[in-house]
């Protein structure tokens, strides 16, 4: 396929950026740009371009009576405000963009239009608005007024405008750019559309290389999740280096674990070659894992990379610490003992046998009485662990945020027995449920406004096992009785519904700490 050839009218691409669903997409990616898209619906690339242009912080903050020049366009496209061009003479200029100037071309093209400026004097305009060049700015503010009012504007309408387009020009693009922008998000978006497992394998494969790469590979496998692609740890099953699509589901690869590199991959799979079948996890933990690095393997261990073997994540890596106490010599000569035994024992059997053989000056395997000591006391810690060794969710849900960046297998939510209230998922809400609603869910993001009472609400971003949900709103009397449990990584049922279908707001009426 060669995406230049590409045309901008795929349906299917401008309804999914109107769905905000743009994890991934070159320039709308984020909060603003997803909130956006949403609101705007862009249809056409410079639709597109304007969206890109007016989400800078800048243009939403500037206020032009009263609203943000975003809010403008986008009311303005929606029907809801009546569009206003100014004056008849640049009508054609501001069409395409409702009425709002979005562009610094725009500004310079009126001032050419209204005020009679030539080239060198349309750009002076965007350089003092740009640059804040007061002393510039005072003469060209003269120059354009006096130029209007020689092309018989008034001149009250002419400082309008001029104002507006210094407010608007503080913080616009420039249309070349916007569009070269706008041309690459479609292409981006086109590719997640129609390619969305190899998108977002090959985007998790990038992830490392942006500031936040935790965070990022989050993020992606929560859009992934939305969009009904699983993602699933390491496994033995796929010795990938990096994430790959495995199975219909993408798997991360062996080195996105934190502290195993490729050579660590390299020798397990050269260790695991020898073998004309798949070993059994008491032939992995005596002839194969003490070989590689310690704390690669307890990483690998720790995010599930061994499931399958029947078992628990705690069991292995009390064995494997059971074993690597034990000295290279003994090592070989208990695998001696498990090639003269049946491979499906378990390692404290293979370890009994290994002590009834006896001294070395008897004719066994252990050097010393010493030794040998050492040697019965790992076999009895390997009978009575002291310990339960079964696996807490909620403990390797925070180890897998740790060495993979996000939990993948595992979620606290799984430790909370009160998340069987729920009875709604964060996807089926995205999905458009309406009806009243439960959730249990993780705060991951929270954001405090201030209302003009003077009152505090909350705006969160939560996720759970099916994805990410954001638009939640708290308002100020329910956020001020449960503040004290609101806070990110906080897990809690909410409750509430869909009450902006437009906006796709989930509005909380209660909250419970689970």
């Amino acid at each position: 396929m060669n995406i230049e050839e590409l045309d901008f009218e795929d349906s299917k691409v401008w309804d999914m950026i109107g769905d905000g669903l743009v994890k991934g997409c070159f320039q709308i990616e984020g909060h603003l740009g997803k909130t956006w898209a949403q609101r705007l619906k862009p249809t056409n690339i410079n639709e597109l371009a304007a969206l890109i242009s007016l989400i800078r912080p800048g243009c939403l903050k500037a206020k032009i009576d009263g609203k943000s020049a975003t809010e403008k366009y986008v009311d303005r496209k929606q029907g809801n405000e009546e569009i206003d061009y100014m004056h008849d003479s640049i009508k054609d200029i501001l069409e395409e963009t409702y009425g709002v100037i979005v562009f610094q071309e725009q500004s310079m093209k009126i001032a050419e239009r209204m005020a009679k400026f030539d080239l060198k004097e349309a750009d002076n305009l965007r350089k003092a608005i740009g640059k804040k060049k007061a002393d510039l700015m005072r003469e060209v503010r003269t120059k354009f007024i006096d130029g209007c009012k020689g092309n018989n504007i008034l001149e009250e309408q002419a400082v309008k405008i001029f104002d507006i387009i210094e407010k608007s020009n503080r913080y616009s693009f420039n249309k070349s750019h916007a569009v070269a922008y706008a041309i690459m998000a479609y292409w981006s978006a086109y590719l997640k559309c129609h390619y969305p497992e190899k998108f977002f394998k090959h985007w998790l494969r990038n992830a490392d290389d942006k500031i936040e790469p935790d965070l990022e590979k989050r993020q992606l496998i929560m859009a992934a999740k939305n969009e009904d692609i699983e993602v699933h740890g390491p496994s033995m099953q796929y010795l990938y280096e990096n994430f790959s699509w495995q199975n219909e589901s993408i798997y991360f690869g062996v080195c996105n674990v934190k502290n195993v590199g490729k050579a660590h991959l390299d020798k397990y799979i050269s260790l695991v070659s020898e073998w004309d079948r798949k070993p059994t996890w008491s032939e992995l933990v005596t002839l194969i894992l003490p070989h590689i690095n310690k704390k690669a393997i307890e990483n690998l261990i720790k995010v599930g990379f061994f499931a399958g073997l029947k078992k628990s994540r705690s069991e292995m890596l009390h064995e494997f610490s059971c074993v690597k106490e034990l000295t290279k010599l003994e090592l070989a000569n208990l695998e001696l003992c498990i090639d003269k035994s049946n491979c499906q024992l378990p390692l404290e059997a293979h370890l009994q046998f290994f002590i009834e053989k006896g001294l070395k000056k008897e004719g066994g395997y252990v050097t010393t009485a010493k030794r040998m000591e050492k040697v019965k006391d790992i076999l009895v810690r390997l009978q009575n662990p002291g310990r339960d060794l079964l696996d807490n969710p909620s403990m390797y849900a925070k180890i897998e945020e740790k060495l993979l960046g996000c939990a993948v297998s595992h979620s606290e939510l799984n430790a909370c027995a009160d998340a069987a209230h729920a009875d709604s998922t964060c996807k089926e809400i995205s999905d458009g449920k309406v009806d009243r609603s439960t959730v249990a869910c993780v705060i991951k993001r929270i954001r405090e406004h201030k209302t003009k009472n003077d009152d505090y609400m909350a705006f969160l971003s939560i996720e759970d096992n099916s994805g990410e949900l954001e638009n939640i709103v708290i308002f100020p009397d329910i956020y001020g009785q449960n503040k004290s449990i609101i806070y990110e990584e906080s897990t809690v049922l909410l409750t509430g519904q869909i009450k902006d279908k437009k906006r796709g707001s989930f509005v909380v009426d209660n909250i419970f700490n689970i």
